[in-house]
């Protein structure tokens, strides 16, 4: 199937020209900033063992990865940059053995990186704007994908909007809840 692309109008990073976006952490009672500033901002998504934390510059197109340590969380490094093509990073997830999913808004697809950065699968969506996946299902194999709508027209992309469920090889982590 086809997928049209977005026009570049319809993105909602196209409004963001700035880099006001951050991300915070409750920590010891306050609320702290990592990171520095991003336009728009996605994830953070913590690996299993904990020394990992990634994040997304939606707008500049770059998956960046913090170390964490003793409780500190490091400055951002570079860990993948999206082609042209690839429409923009937006939701995150890992899986249990530490794999990155990453969400291709406007690039109708899931792509799964290892640990150092090289891509390890794309899964293709059959429709462009891709937002959100995470894993679920009795076994944690079954990945739940969001999609959304917004400017685009059903008779062209029938499947805009719509959650999709895929299974896979691979087990997702349970969710965790916040205590403080």
């Amino acid at each position: 199937m086809s997928v049209p692309t977005v026009p570049s109008t319809s993105a909602p990073w196209t409004t963001e020209e700035k880099p006001t976006g951050t991300f915070h952490r409750w920590h010891a009672g306050r609320l702290e900033a990592f990171g520095g500033s991003v336009t728009v901002s996605n994830g953070p998504v913590v690996t299993p063992d904990g020394a990992r934390i990634y994040t997304a510059d939606t707008a500049g197109g770059l998956i960046r990865v913090h170390t964490w340590d003793e409780g500190r969380i490091g400055p951002p490094r570079p860990f993948a940059a999206f082609e042209s093509g690839w429409g923009k990073p937006d939701g995150l997830t890992v899986d249990a053995s530490g794999h990155l999913w990453v969400c291709h808004y406007g690039g109708s697809r899931i792509t799964r990186y290892d640990p150092n950065g090289r891509i390890e699968r794309v899964l293709p969506v059959p429709t462009a704007l891709v937002t959100k996946c995470a894993f679920g299902g009795s076994d944690l194999t079954t990945l739940f994908i969001t999609t959304a709508l917004r400017g685009r027209d059903a008779t062209i992309d029938p499947m805009a909007g719509h959650l999709f469920a895929v299974e896979t090889d691979v087990a997702g982590r349970p969710g965790e809840i916040f205590e403080n």
